[in-house]
């Protein structure tokens, strides 16, 4: 954690590497409070491997917890097989960070945080319900700095990217915003202001089919183990037949023998 420091809250959406800087963004649960976007300070290029947003946010009172919004995809697993062809952006993951219900910390400020619950909404996690202050960053694979391949990093991410879909509406189609954001914010104008990144706007779909493929694993693995149980009980089935049979045989023929060595009473 002392490789980490916050530094300012700020735009800009790209990664600013030669600063060493990392871009998230802070969702708090009272709604009269702005979202605001911060930068934690990375001292170091190897500081920023990894996930370094928890460790950011970790005090000796709270306990991080670190939530899927959309999960990440290496390169390797993609359809596209030339390196860059597929930008780190589009395959990389969306998480929600908040301090955790058994933390001390966090019994001051348990307040539903209907924004964050909206994000996720928007990418698909309709169950899941945030309290507290939240913060958002990206994580995903990166071209590694050295020996090629790739390695696990945060990558900025800008207020602009969820405040759509935080602020107004989960149902990003642009209409639909236009609309909702129209009625708040009494702009016709703003019918033609929306802005929504790709990668969030596909976040429902994707998290949709990983549903299903899950899904789909899930009765494939219990219809294995159905299957095991019922070979099982077949092979225990033949067994007692086969033991029953063996068993029968043997008394068959010992009364067999019983029989031929009586000999006849004669008067």
């Amino acid at each position: 954690a002392e490789h980490h420091q916050l530094v300012s809250k700020t735009a800009g959406a790209k990664r600013s590497s030669a600063e060493s800087m990392l871009r998230i963004a802070k969702i708090p649960c009272n709604e009269s409070v702005p979202l605001t976007e911060e930068a934690i300070l990375l001292h170091s290029a190897g500081s920023a491997r990894g996930d370094v947003i928890p460790a950011h946010l970790q005090t000796a009172d709270a306990v991080i917890e670190t939530t899927p919004l959309i999960r990440m995809n290496h390169p390797d697993t993609t359809d596209l097989k030339v390196k860059g062809a597929i930008p780190p952006e589009s395959l990389a993951g969306l998480y929600a960070y908040s301090i955790s219900s058994t933390s001390k910390a966090s019994e001051s400020s348990r307040l539903p945080n209907i924004r964050a619950t909206r994000l996720a909404m928007a990418c698909g996690c309709h169950s899941h319900r945030f309290a507290g202050d939240v913060w958002i960053g990206r994580l995903g694979y990166v071209p590694a700095q050295k020996g090629g391949g790739f390695e696990l990093a945060n990558l900025d991410l800008s207020l602009a990217d969820i405040e759509v879909a935080s602020r107004y509406s989960p149902d990003l189609r642009s209409h639909i915003v236009g609309e909702v954001m129209t009625m708040q914010r009494g702009d016709e104008k703003v019918k033609c202001d929306v802005y929504v990144p790709e990668w969030l706007g596909n976040a429902s779909q994707k998290n949709y089919h990983d549903g299903a493929s899950l899904a789909a694993l899930a009765v494939a693995m219990t219809r294995e183990d159905v299957c095991s149980e019922e070979d099982e009980n077949d092979e225990d089935d033949s067994s007692s037949s086969d033991s029953s049979s063996t068993t029968s045989s043997s008394m068959g023929n010992r009364t067999n023998r019983m029989k031929s060595s009586q000999v006849p009473l004669t008067e």
